[in-house]
């Protein structure tokens, strides 16, 4: 299997340009109003924070050309934390706010063989801390799924950006 490279060049809130070079060379846009997988994370915790309970974004990851997700969001009630290990840094974690969250993606734009805008093509389901760390994690894919589970959290020192 070839390793995917791709690169986009985008301002906030206009179309982007993209190009891949493997495993084939593609040039495409991506849409003004999607995010990527950070701003998403980031546009989900201020939401929980916010104590809204849905959100819908497009989002593009890169995993393949010029596809993109609409992506439906919903976030359980606030609970208290249970932490699933206690090395490092993790009884740090039992201080903040977390949140059920199931994210399920469709496919957006033209659809691939199999492909249904009423089905997920898959669905994704953490405990999500305030910062943004996840536990509990279910990678529901139809056919299979997979688990993780949060077995050490080091917190990381934030240095300035330049």
């Amino acid at each position: 299997d070839a390793e995917k490279k791709i690169a986009v060049d985008r301002e906030t809130g206009k179309e982007g340009t993209g190009k891949a070079t493997l495993p084939k060379p593609e040039d495409f846009a991506v849409q003004a109003d999607a995010v990527f997988p950070m701003q998403h994370q980031h546009k989900l915790m201020a939401a929980a924070l916010a104590g809204e309970t849905r959100d819908s974004s497009i989002v593009y990851d890169g995993g393949d050309g010029a596809k993109t997700y609409r992506v439906i969001t919903f976030i359980g009630a606030k609970k208290t934390a249970t932490i699933e290990t206690d090395k490092g840094d993790a009884a740090s974690l039992a201080k903040l706010s977390v949140w059920p969250v199931n994210i399920s993606y469709y496919a957006n734009g033209v659809l691939e063989e199999g492909e249904s805008q009423d089905t997920p093509i898959y669905q994704v389901s953490f405990d999500m801390f305030e910062n943004g760390v996840a536990q509990h994690l279910l990678l529901d894919y139809g056919d299979f799924a997979l688990e993780g589970k949060l077995i050490n959290y080091e917190a990381v020192k934030a240095t300035a950006c330049e």
